[in-house]
């Protein structure tokens, strides 16, 4: 399975994001935030859609394309894969 960085580059986001400013959060959550409102049909705000638009991840009907899906599923599988990582019981470390 491709990661999110396979399928858009930063470079590729960095080229549509320009001046647009979500405060302090990452940007490739901004893109799965905005893909997750699209896949269940709610609304965004203009400046997610047309960088997740620009970037090809959805059509101008708001609907997922292949791209889109494969990115939402891949941001979703890889924070699912870190959040049971983090969940795992460490071995002590001996003193």
């Amino acid at each position: 399975m491709e990661t999110v960085k396979q399928i858009i580059t930063d470079k590729q986001i960095d080229e549509v994001w320009e001046n647009a400013d979500f405060g302090n959060i990452p940007k490739r959550e901004v893109i799965k935030g905005a893909l997750l409102k699209c896949a269940l049909e709610y609304h965004n705000g203009h400046t997610a859609d047309c960088i997740i638009k620009e970037l090809g991840l959805i059509t101008t009907k708001q609907k997922l394309t292949k791209m889109g899906k494969e990115y939402l599923y891949a941001a979703c599988y890889s924070q699912a894969q870190n959040n049971n990582k983090a969940a795992q019981p460490q071995a002590p470390t001996q003193q």
